[in-house]
């Protein structure tokens, strides 16, 4: 009997965490500029079905490459610099 009980308090531990961990997620996805439409919602259904795995893959797909801020703040320079005459780098 007492086996038993551990185990429901286990499977409940274990229900609120995933529930928790997936509305949390969910919330903060709804926020994301760049999946849109159809796409967004089957995101959304996937985190449910597979929330561990799939939140795990769209974080790793949706992160920024290293050195990829600073190629576009050079690329931004550097065409500030043509089109402004009283640019610093002139």
């Amino acid at each position: 009997m007492d086996l038993k009980i551990i185990g429901y308090i286990v499977l409940i531990g274990i229900g609120v965490f995933y529930l928790i961990y997936t509305i949390k997620y969910s919330l903060i996805f709804q926020k994301n500029l760049i999946y849109h439409g159809k796409l967004k919602i089957f995101h959304m259904i996937m985190f449910w079905i597979v929330p561990f795995i799939w939140i795990s893959i769209i974080k790793a797909l949706s992160e920024s490459t290293k050195g990829s801020y600073q190629y576009d703040q050079k690329q931004k320079r550097e065409s500030e610099s043509w089109s402004d005459p009283y640019s610093p780098g002139n």
